[in-house]
């Protein structure tokens, strides 16, 4: 035990005739710390966001509608290419491996009419599927999964949104058409 204390005692001597090396023990972490912290601030009033671009060819309501949920988030700055000369699918792509951008967010033609068309085939008998286009995203490898998760969340939550309303769409039209035939087959009783 006196032993250590007396390592102990020989180290701190050491320690404090080198007066460079106590600087640098005991401000150098703080300075770091100091560095870090700012860097990475987020100021709250300034939030950073993912870059993305999208590009929409659906003129339905679900293209409308991504497009204004996705602008109207505090998490992405969006960028719609779909009417810029000289913007493709594969501009775009080579925008995200430049790291320009995070993502790239295509959404296919008809893809209103298709989901409609989905919905109404669930709902009925028909054994012929319609075809069903699917949003296309491509993101930059180096993005953290947990925002490739936000984005994917963020999309399935605006489709499904828009799914709700066209079953609701539908069940309306089915009251309305089974009104009908109620009251079709009351006025044939009389």
């Amino acid at each position: 035990m006196l032993a250590l204390l007396a390592i102990i005692r020989k180290e701190l001597q050491l320690l404090w005739r080198d007066k460079p090396g106590l600087l640098l023990l005991f401000f150098m972490p703080m300075f770091l710390v100091i560095i870090l912290t700012f860097l990475h601030a987020n100021d709250p009033n300034n939030p950073i966001k993912l870059p993305i671009l999208l590009l929409n060819y659906d003129s339905g309501k679900l293209g409308k509608e991504i497009k204004k949920e996705l602008v109207k988030s505090d998490v992405y700055d969006v960028k719609d290419i779909t009417r810029v000369k000289g913007f493709n699918r594969k501009k775009a792509l080579s925008e995200v491996v430049k790291g320009k951008y995070q993502a790239v967010i295509i959404i296919p033609r008809r893809l209103t009419t298709n989901v409609k068309n989905y919905s109404k085939w669930a709902l009925s008998a028909r054994k012929s599927k319609p075809p069903l286009n699917r949003i296309r995203i491509y993101f930059d490898p180096a993005i953290p999964e947990s925002l490739k998760d936000s984005l994917d969340t963020t999309l399935d939550f605006i489709a499904r949104g828009i799914r709700t309303e066209v079953l609701e769409e539908i069940s309306e039209k089915l009251v309305r058409i089974n009104k009908k035939r109620l009251k079709t087959k009351i006025i044939q009783v009389d």
